[in-house]
């Protein structure tokens, strides 16, 4: 029957688990564990599993952050789940995916608890797991933010930006548009994300990581833009799914901005609901799980890093070199031609990884180790400070070649000072960025 054969097949999946989670082994047997994986994955569709990615989160105060956290682990513990579910005094932040049934179950079971009643999450399909791994987390904040987030007044509505539906998004645009004046868009995400797809007349965001966006500075130093605003002249801020934006706004707030709007379930929800109309959004969208990017057949916004040839599907890799790990969107071509690195210096160093076969992410190091080379891998203060200082070196170079691409394309770019303060920032900064990028890669 269907049930048994998918038994079998987890029970022989759960045979590899350990290779698959734990000691380093040689790169051509990981490759055919791999494999395997990927077989059971096309196995389960076969047979008509249903899976989904499930998005939510819930700003609210929370007393007991561990007893919580403890619930939801022994709910997921008996069900087919994977991705990272963060928990704090301010609420809940979760991506994750697995079997449909289970997957909803879950959503289900959290809009339940008392604290999360009005819980509002969205659901995608997906090809098998999206998520290596599940983790249900304690945090000090659910994003993270330059100087955090513990003081910032998140859990009042109050105190956050106004909401708009995805039509009434479009509205405004549209009206402030035909009104001859130019809307403000803040795309409040990652650099690399504005890259595979962004709103239209929206500047790239001045940094690659939005925890590295200022708010122990002037809030011009965070939005050039911004400088620019008249007073009572509407500011539309944008993310993926909302919650950066609905914390940022609380300190853009703060700094005087009244008339702050966000776009109500984030780019994910007015894609769905308004489609990817080319005069109002441009690209594809990035997520972060194995998908990497959805509405793939659409080429990236903005090019190959190498080439500025169009990149379709709008996958970003990270750089072979383990000790630049940059996360950029790369063609076939170029793929190939730079051995899946970011630049020829990159090329020549030390600990490369092997070519990516298509876009995506690299695996943990350890996976690509056999145990004669396992020492030089090994991470330590020497490696960590080798990383900073490649980075140094390396980081404003890439923010004048983004920055001259964008001049050649005719839009907008971060100022040279912000290119400048990228290029010198403090030691702390660069670990964070590299924590970030890790992370993400």
């Amino acid at each position: 029957t269907t049930a048994s054969r998918t038994s079998s097949w987890i029970g022989a999946m759960r045979a590899i688990a350990p290779h698959l989670r734990g000691r380093p082994c040689a790169p051509g047997k990981r490759r055919e564990e791999k494999k395997c994986a990927r077989n059971l994955r096309n196995r389960c569709k076969e047979e008509g599993e249903d899976y989904a990615v499930v998005n939510f989160y819930h700003l609210v105060d929370l007393e007991d952050v561990s007893q919580e956290a403890e619930l939801h682990r022994r709910f997921c513990s008996e069900k087919d789940i994977r991705g990272r579910i963060y928990i704090s005094s301010q609420g809940i932040n979760a991506q994750f995916g697995g079997k449909k049934e289970d997957a909803l179950a879950y959503a289900d079971f959290v809009e339940g608890r008392p604290a999360f009643r009005g819980l509002r999450y969205s659901v995608e399909d997906c090809e098998g797991h999206a998520f290596p791994r599940l983790a249900i987390r304690e945090k000090q904040w659910l994003i993270p933010l330059q100087g955090g987030t513990v003081d910032l007044p998140v859990t009042d509505p109050s105190c956050r930006a106004t909401p708009l539906s995805p039509a009434e998004w479009k509205k405004m645009i549209q009206r402030q548009e035909q009104e001859g004046s130019k809307p403000i868009l803040l795309d409040v995400r990652n650099g690399y994300e504005w890259d595979a797809g962004h709103f239209r007349g929206a500047s790239r965001p001045p940094v690659d990581v939005f925890r590295e966006t200022p708010t122990t500075r002037g809030v011009e130093e965070a939005f050039p833009e911004l400088k620019e605003a008249e007073e009572g002249q509407p500011i539309l801020m944008y993310c993926t799914g909302g919650i950066r934006c609905d914390i940022y706004s609380t300190w853009l707030k703060q700094q005087g901005f009244d008339q702050l709007y966000t776009l109500e379930g984030g780019i994910a929800n007015y894609l769905r609901s308004e489609g990817d109309d080319e005069e109002v959004w441009k690209g594809s969208l990035y997520v972060f799980d194995q998908r990497l990017a959805t509405y793939r057949d659409k080429p990236a916004a903005t090019g190959c890093y190498h080439c500025g040839g169009p990149v379709v599907p709008a996958a970003h890799i990270n750089c072979a070199n383990a000790d630049c790990n940059w996360h950029f969107l790369c063609c076939e071509a170029c793929r190939e031609k730079f051995r899946s690195c970011c630049s020829t210096e990159c090329m020549h160093a030390d600990r490369l990884r092997p070519v990516l076969e298509r876009g995506g992410r690299y695996e943990r190091m350890h996976e690509y180790v056999d145990g004669s080379d396992e020492e030089r891998w090994q991470r330590g203060e020497g490696t960590r400070r080798r990383r900073r200082q490649w980075r140094a070196r390396l980081r404003l170079r890439r923010a004048e070649k983004v920055a001259s691409k964008l001049r050649g394309l005719g839009l907008s770019s971060p100022s040279s000072t912000n290119e400048e303060s990228a290029a010198s920032a403090s030691t702390d900064e660069m670990e964070s960025a590299s924590a970030a990028r890790t992370r993400h890669g």
